[in-house]
């Protein structure tokens, strides 16, 4: 099977409100892509891990549920490959490798189904800022919530230089493929700079969404738990219509009475952001 081209898009409007991220609170909406959406969302639970350091989300692929770290600074959707090698701390994976336990990752591998199929003109390669990931690339089912994607390319990791966090078994990066790392089969470099460069776009999962009528938003929201307490929960939200539903969803967990929540506004699809006025409006006074 061949990678497959991207969908072409024109302007992205980028809209933050860094005050919100230390309530523990996030919001990233991209406007102006090429579809036209619907109030297609979904809410899913969220586990802060690490003292509320890291985050994994489930989702589900093939069939089988994954633990992953939903990453706002990448592109790229994997989970570990089973039998993925380890070289924590290593420059490349040409070397030797040592326990997997040493790279601290969850224990969920892939389970290959009956609708995975493999791409055998690229690979994956990335450079995180612990580490580097690589692996073989693939088309699979995916459920997002209650969305499905009947077939979304993604990577299954078969090496790696850098540590995880305990929990995740992969990663979903929830970026635009501008800044995606597959590559084509004749790239064969392994450093950090050459992972960055000769690199192919196609239809991430955020473009995936919006091409089934999911608008391109996603949010974040966290229960504060003590500093002691290692696990704490939260809700992970992406489509439109993240309002209603983000707010019932909290109404259902009284558990979670210092949560962060959020109130969306639209994003005007001819919104640039650029003149200081944030047509975004985030209010933790729901």
């Amino acid at each position: 099977m061949k990678h497959s081209s991207i969908h072409h898009f024109d302007r992205i409007a980028i809209m933050q409100n860094p005050q919100r991220i230390i309530f523990s609170l996030a919001f990233l909406p991209f406007a102006k892509l090429t579809r036209a959406a619907s109030n297609l969302s979904a809410v899913l639970p969220l586990t802060a891990t690490g003292y509320g350091t890291t985050l994994t989300a489930q989702i589900n692929i093939g069939g089988h549920l994954y633990d992953v770290l939903p990453d706002t600074g990448s592109a790229d959707l994997w989970v570990l490959q089973k039998d993925w090698k380890c070289y924590n701390g290593q420059a490349n994976v040409s070397g030797t490798p040592v326990s997997q336990d040493e790279c601290q990752y969850g224990t969920t591998a892939y389970t290959e189904s009956d609708t995975f199929e493999p791409i055998d003109d690229a690979w994956l390669g990335i450079t995180y800022g612990a580490g580097d990931v690589f692996g073989t690339l693939g088309y699979e089912s995916m459920r997002l919530g209650s969305i499905s994607i009947p077939r979304q390319e993604f990577g299954l990791m078969n090496a790696t230089t850098g540590p995880a966090d305990r929990y995740s078994s992969g990663l979903v990066g929830l970026s635009l493929p501008i800044i995606s790392q597959t590559h084509p089969s004749n790239v064969t470099g392994l450093t950090g700079f050459e992972l960055l460069t000769n690199t192919l776009m196609y239809d991430t999962v955020l473009l995936t969404l919006e091409a089934q009528g999911v608008e391109p938003y996603f949010a974040f929201a966290l229960d504060r738990i003590p500093q002691d307490q290692e696990i704490g929960e939260g809700k992970f939200g992406v489509g439109s219509d993240l309002r209603t539903a983000w707010l019932m969803s909290f109404r259902r967990l009284p558990q979670l009475r210092h949560h962060a929540a959020c109130c969306l506004q639209r994003v005007p699809h001819d919104a640039s952001g650029g003149d200081g006025n944030d047509p975004t409006r985030i209010d933790g006074r729901c």
